[in-house]
């Protein structure tokens, strides 16, 4: 805590005199001796030295104190800044929530009944084709890209849902044999491994959402190596205390022109994504009261080649 502004002026104008003083006598002390006009003035010569030296120090002590209040009023504007803007952005993307919202609900009502009845009415027509005419595979193709389309509704509604978490005690490696289960399908030509740090094993969360993230971020690493490499499910504990539940992939990893967009809603870069996986991992993880990072370097394939996407837990009490 800063001391009182007249407390370090008093302490300024103490050590001048002081200082005013040692320097009169010393210079008595080398023989110097002070006379106008064959008066002994050294008494007045030291009283006028103490007094610049102490004015000195008292004006030095105020700049001091000065400087050091324009620097904590600094550092404290730069908090409500840094503040400001995270205030900003969660204003923003509750904004883009709640549009996301009313748009979801105006497509849910407006498409998927039309939907059901494309689809109700090209399986009818399939049903009376030869299944090897080029008509009985155009109906086919109709049922499959309106399950593609309703499939796309359920996740903009679920996107735009609160998200409502249980929390309970969960190990990390429950976590991840959850999720080499829910991926047994997918893993046939792909090696995986488990690295869990002797001081991130347990955390809270809802397992059951958390899970649902990291089934995404596991999902979005195969679809990167095309069903090939080298999947790592790894943990660790930051020197703040936070626990990182990560998933890394030898694939090819992020470009670094896609970095800044790739937790923006609907941005994808493939041909039948929806862009929303990433963000509901992010919002997922910001629910339990963190984030969803992309960590530099620690991918699974060489070198940390790859790409490695983190949901970033607080250090909550377990």
């Amino acid at each position: 805590m800063n001391q009182p502004l007249h407390h370090r002026t008093w302490v300024g104008v103490t050590l001048g005199f002081i200082t005013g003083v040692a320097d009169i006598l010393l210079i008595r002390s080398l023989g110097v001796e002070m006379r106008i006009a064959g008066i002994d003035a050294t008494l007045g010569v030291m009283l006028f030295f103490a007094m610049s030296f102490a004015m000195f120090g008292a004006v030095i002590s105020v700049l001091l104190a000065r400087r050091a209040q324009i620097s904590m009023q600094g550092r404290v504007i730069a908090a409500q800044y840094d503040e400001l803007q995270i205030a900003q952005q969660a204003l923003v993307e509750a904004q883009t929530l709640a549009v996301i919202g009313r748009m979801a609900s105006g497509v849910a009502h407006e498409v998927r009944n039309p939907l059901g009845v494309i689809k109700a009415s090209a399986s009818l027509i399939r049903d009376d084709l030869d299944p090897v005419s080029d008509s009985f595979e155009a109906a086919t193709f109709i049922c499959e890209e309106v399950d593609q389309l309703d499939h796309f509704v359920a996740e903009l509604l679920d996107f735009a849902r609160p998200v409502e978490l249980e929390m309970t005690r969960v190990e990390v490696a429950d976590l991840f044999e959850r999720l080499e289960r829910q991926l047994a399908m997918e893993l046939e030509h792909v090696e995986l491994d488990a690295q869990i740090a002797s001081d991130a094993r347990l955390v809270r969360v809802d397992e059951a959402v958390i899970s649902r993230a990291l089934l995404g971020l596991a999902q979005n690493a195969l679809a990167a190596m095309e069903g090939e490499g080298r999947l790592l499910f790894r943990s660790w504990r930051r020197p703040a205390g936070e626990v990182i539940l990560a998933i890394a992939d030898s694939g090819p990893g992020v470009p670094n022109h896609e970095r800044e967009r790739v937790f923006e809603p609907f941005f994808t870069t493939k041909a039948s994504g929806t862009g929303l996986g990433l963000a509901m991992a992010q919002k997922i993880a910001r629910a339990h009261g963190g984030g969803l990072e992309l960590f530099d370097g620690r991918g699974a394939g060489v070198d940390g080649a790859g790409a490695c996407f983190g949901v970033v837990l607080e250090n909550l009490e377990v």
